[in-house]
């Protein structure tokens, strides 16, 4: 059984132009996501959008799921401290947050 929604999955932060200069800005990204009760995820490839509202009338025409169409969605990664969660995930999240602050990445495995 999957929960089939839109999901915001991204922030983009980027430079503006405007008539006074360059200004800081954040854009979100949006996607039709699948998930299951276990925490495992999915997102309808060629879904992405920076509009919500296209994004969610993209998701009024959706009628496959991750099990029906496997070759329309792309698995990644589960919900945080979910079933689905394991321990390739805890240490893949972990070198990310050190390489993120320039640290060394653990030693686990």
């Amino acid at each position: 059984m999957f929960t089939i929604d839109v999901l915001a999955v991204a922030t983009l932060h980027q430079m503006i132009d405007t008539e006074d200069g360059p200004v800081e800005g954040f854009r979100d990204i949006f996607a039709v996501g699948a998930s299951t009760v276990r925490g495992e995820n999915w997102l309808l490839i060629g879904s992405q959008t920076s509009d919500e509202e296209e994004a969610k009338a993209f998701l009024t025409g959706v009628s496959s799921t991750p099990a029906t169409h496997p070759d329309l969605w792309e698995q990644v990664d589960p919900s945080y401290g979910s079933d689905a969660w394991g321990e390739e995930d805890e240490y893949n999240l972990a070198c990310f947050e050190a390489d993120c602050f320039n640290e060394p990445r653990p030693q686990w495995f």
